[in-house]
């Protein structure tokens, strides 16, 4: 079975504040809301709306240890050749 949450209970999973919650929400966020008002969402539906955010471009952390990578493969080599 689907682990349905809480718009806040969502929110707090992913580390985001309610009001961006909501903005999520507005702008593609698959919910359902209760005719009492009450919004629930998918767990997976999240994982569905921040797929569609998924890069393959590095992020600053991998780039700088690719960086770090290099340059000590470059220092092994000089060393080498001396």
């Amino acid at each position: 079975m689907a682990k349905w949450m809480k718009k806040k209970q969502a929110a707090e999973s992913v580390g985001i504040s309610e009001r961006t919650f909501r903005k999520w929400m507005n702008s593609g966020l698959r919910y359902s809301q209760l005719p009492t008002g009450m919004i629930f969402v998918r767990e997976s539906a999240i994982d569905e709306y921040l797929t569609f955010f998924e890069t393959d471009s590095p992020t600053e952390d991998q780039q700088a240890e690719q960086a770090v990578a290099d340059m000590l493969r470059e220092f092994g080599e000089t060393e080498e050749k001396q």
